[in-house]
C-alpha cells in the first residue's frame, strides 16, 4: 500500500527570481494561492528529433534530439477572507508575474527527502483576467501557464576547492555528495597546488562549470583526464583578485572586465569544457599560491523531471 502519511510536493514562486518575493502555492492547506489537483509539465520535457530519411530501407536515421522549451500548467485558487482580499492577492500574483525583456521568475519543488528543485520561469497565459463562473468573490480559479526556455530543473550549486591552507577540508553542498567525491589534493610546497580529484556530477545531463581562480596564483592550468581537453590562464592573478570561467556562457571575465575582456589571458590551446553527469578525473595546478588563493569548480546539477 502506498504511504498516504507522506506530504505532497511544496511549490513556490520567486518572482522575478530568487531574490525576489516568494508566493507560497501550497498543495497541502488553503492559502492565499493554493495549487489544485491537475499540475502539468514536471517530467519530460517534448523532445524534437531531427532524422534522415533511410536509402533503399524504411524509417530514418537520427541526426540529432533536444528537447523543447517547457509548458507548466498549474491550476489555482486564490482566496481571500473577503472579495478585497482576493482581489488583492489576485493583483499581488498578476504583478509578480507581469512580462519583462530579461526577466524571469523561478518556480520551487520541494520534496521530502530530497533537495529543491528550481526552474526559470515566465508567464505565458491564465491571467487575463476573465471574471465568470471561476470567479466566486472571496476565491478565484486560474489555470495558470509558465514557460521555461530552459526545460531542465536545476539544485542549488555545488563545489569543489583546490587551496594551500592548512587543515583541508573540501565543500561540497548536498551532504550525500560527499559520498561519491574522492580527493587527492597533493601540497608541493606552501605555494604549489597539484590535485587530481575523482568529482561525481550529480543530475541527468551535462553540467556548465564556472571556475573561479582568485589569487595569488600563477600559471593555473585545469584539466579534464578523461578527455584531455583543458584550460591554462597565464601570467599572475593578484591577491585578491578572482578570474571567472564560466562555460554557460563561454566566456573569461573578473570583477572589473567583462564581456571576453579576457580571452587574452587564455594560452591558444585551451579549450573549455563541461562536463557530463557521472564520474570524472579533474586535475588542477597553480603556483605562488597563499592562504588567500583559491580554485573552485562550481556547478548546478540539472535534471529532466521536477517531481
Amino acid at each position: 500500500m502506498p504511504d498516504l502519511t507522506k506530504t505532497a510536493p511544496l511549490l513556490f514562486l520567486h518572482a522575478g527570481g530568487l531574490d525576489g518575493e516568494v508566493y507560497n502555492l501550497s498543495s497541502t492547506s488553503t492559502t492565499a494561492f493554493t495549487a489544485l489537483e491537475g499540475w502539468d509539465g514536471f517530467g519530460i520535457p517534448d523532445p524534437e528529433w531531427r532524422t534522415v530519411q533511410r536509402n533503399n530501407s524504411a524509417g530514418s536515421h537520427v541526426r540529432s534530439v533536444h528537447l523543447k522549451e517547457r509548458e507548466i500548467f498549474l491550476p489555482l485558487m486564490i482566496w481571500g477572507e473577503s472579495q478585497a482580499e482576493c482581489l488583492a492577492n489576485w493583483d499581488a500574483l498578476v504583478n509578480a508575474l507581469i512580462p519583462r525583456a530579461g526577466e524571469s521568475s523561478v518556480l520551487e519543488v520541494r520534496r521530502p527527502g530530497v533537495p529543491p528543485r528550481f526552474i526559470n520561469v515566465v508567464y505565458r497565459d491564465g491571467l487575463g483576467g476573465k471574471f465568470g463562473e471561476d470567479f466566486r468573490g472571496w476565491h478565484y480559479k486560474v489555470g495558470l501557464t509558465l514557460i521555461a526556455h530552459d526545460p531542465y530543473f536545476w539544485e542549488a550549486d555545488s563545489m569543489v576547492s583546490w587551496n594551500v591552507r592548512g587543515n583541508y577540508k573540501p565543500f561540497i553542498s548536498g551532504g550525500e555528495m560527499v559520498k561519491t567525491h574522492s580527493f587527492f589534493p597533493v601540497i608541493l610546497s606552501p605555494s604549489v597546488v597539484n590535485g587530481s580529484r575523482k568529482v561525481t556530477i550529480s543530475g541527468d545531463v551535462e553540467a556548465f562549470p564556472i571556475w573561479q581562480i582568485t589569487g595569488a596564483v600563477t600559471d593555473v592550468r585545469v584539466t579534464n583526464v578523461e578527455t584531455g581537453d583543458s584550460f591554462s590562464i597565464t601570467g599572475s592573478i593578484a591577491p585578491g583578485e578572482t578570474i571567472t570561467v564560466d562555460t554557460t556562457v563561454f566566456d573569461v571575465y573578473s570583477q572589473n572586465d567583462r564581456s571576453g575582456a579576457l580571452w587574452d589571458r587564455l594560452t591558444v590551446d585551451s579549450k573549455l569544457f563541461r562536463l557530463d553527469a557521472g564520474r570524472h578525473t579533474i586535475k588542477v595546478t597553480g603556483s605562488g599560491m597563499d592562504e588567500r588563493s583559491e580554485i573552485a569548480l562550481i556547478y548546478k546539477p540539472r535534471y529532466v523531471k521536477g517531481i
